[in-house]
Parts: structure tokens; C-alpha cells; sequence
């Protein structure tokens, strides 16, 4: 039985989709994949559905008639899968072949209601900044709120959370946000410290345009309830991480 369906939101993403499609079908455990596009201008309906037509057990492609915004999209998504997983995968970035695999072993293990792994980062290109960005074997709420360690595109997780906590807030860092929720609610979330997802550095992203993802952080906090000097002071550990982030994350060996 599958167990997992890629979860995936596109926008103006012909020139990436096929290979985060090729990454769904490589993996090493058979997996689904929702693709929702979200009235995109280009060929990314088009390309995705030849896959679905050529794979109609494996992908499913929706469309929505309006641009949504990437958490509308992921809950559309969510809400068409059947299987007890989803994983999370934009549609510029991709997976190693064993990055289901290894997260099922991992959740598993632990226990875990979700699973989070490291990533290459990557030019826009696809070739390889020789960047990796590690992440810890746990995270707890009051660690999360002092920077967001959980790439979005690695997270595996039960449908039912995904179902339990939709994501919103397209304005601000919407997977954050559910992250923290889960997490304040007693959620647990286990990392796979190698880099199983490969994440593409456009120039377009949200969480690209530093000023504007900082503001974003600050409304998350607002928006999680926090009060606003506990607020300053995790916006300073998280302007801190970020300095770190980059600049620390290791070369291949």
C-alpha cells in the first residue's frame, strides 16, 4: 500500500516542475503526488499533466481557476490525498531517492507525529551551491520560536494533522505557523540531519527578500499570541540563527 502522496503547489513553474515530478517518482518507496496549479501564466498545467496522463495510479493534477496563494493551494492538495502520509514539496525544489524512505524508518523509530530533513541548497539552476543546511534530531515550541529549523519542502506528516492544521496566512510564514501550533499542542517532530531535500535559491521567493521575511517572523509571533517582549527577544535569536544559517552550513565533503 502507498503511504505517502508529495503534496504540491506550483505557480509559474514549467521550467522546474518536471524534475520535482522525476524526484516524486524516483523515490525508493512508492509515492502519490497532488499537484495543484495555482492558475499559473506558463506551461506548468501542461507539463504536469502529461505526467498524470502517463502515471495515472501515481499523479493527480488540480487547477484552481484563481490564484490562491501557496496555503490554499497545499490544503487543496491535503484534502484530495487518501493516504495516511503527505509530504510537502514545492514545486522548485526535489527530493533524494530514499527521502521517504528514510523519514518513514525515522517516524518509526521515534514515534513522532512528523519528520523534517537537511537540504542542499541549490542555484536556480539546479546545480549545487555545495551548501548544507543541518538540522537538529528534535525541536521543541520554545526552540522553534527562536528560529524555524523545519524546511517546509522536507516535512512528512500523518493527513490528519495536515487536515487538523490547514495552513493560512499567505502573508505571513504560513508553514511556521503550523509548525508552532503543532508543536504548542503537543505534536512531536523528529530530523533527519543529512540533506534529503534539494532546495532551489530563486531570486522570487518570500523567504528570499530578508526585510520582508523578517517582518513576516515578527508576525508570526503577534499571530502565535506571543507577548511582545517575549516577541523581541525571539525575533533577536532568530535574526541571530539567521546570520548563522548561511554563512555556517557546511561544504561537501
Amino acid at each position: 500500500m502507498i503511504q505517502v502522496t508529495a503534496i504540491t503547489a506550483a505557480y509559474n513553474a514549467a521550467s522546474y516542475i518536471e524534475n520535482c515530478i522525476q524526484s516524486v517518482l524516483a523515490q525508493t518507496v512508492p509515492c502519490r503526488m497532488v499537484i495543484v496549479d495555482d492558475a499559473s501564466l506558463d506551461d506548468t498545467y501542461a507539463i504536469a499533466m502529461r505526467y498524470a496522463e502517463e502515471y495515472p495510479d501515481r499523479i493527480t493534477v488540480l487547477k484552481n481557476e484563481q490564484n490562491a496563494g501557496a496555503a490554499a493551494s497545499r490544503n487543496r492538495a491535503v484534502a484530495c490525498a487518501t493516504t495516511p502520509y503527505v509530504a510537502i514539496l514545492d514545486a522548485d525544489d526535489w527530493w533524494q531517492e530514499d527521502k521517504t524512505e528514510r523519514q518513514l524508518k525515522r517516524l518509526a523509530e521515534t514515534k513522532a507525529d512528523a519528520c523534517y530533513a537537511g537540504r542542499e541548497l541549490m542555484h536556480a539552476d539546479g546545480i549545487s551551491t555545495t551548501k548544507i543546511v543541518q538540522v537538529p534530531e528534535t525541536v521543541t515550541y520554545h526552540g522553534l520560536l527562536k528560529g524555524n529549523v523545519i524546511p517546509c519542502s522536507s516535512v512528512l506528516m500523518r493527513r490528519e494533522d495536515a487536515l487538523q492544521y490547514p495552513m493560512t496566512h499567505d502573508e505571513l510564514h504560513e508553514d511556521y505557523i503550523v509548525w508552532l501550533s503543532m508543536l504548542r499542542d503537543g505534536k512531536t517532530f523528529a530530523g533527519v540531519n543529512e540533506p534529503l531535500l534539494k532546495s532551489r535559491l530563486g531570486e522570487t521567493g518570500k523567504s528570499r527578500k530578508k526585510g520582508k521575511s523578517a517582518r513576516m517572523t515578527y508576525g508570526v509571533y503577534r499571530y502565535m499570541g506571543i507577548p511582545v517582549w517575549k516577541a523581541v527577544y525571539y525575533f533577536c535569536c532568530y535574526a541571530a540563527a539567521g546570520c548563522k544559517k548561511y554563512a555556517g552550513a557546511r561544504g561537501k565533503k
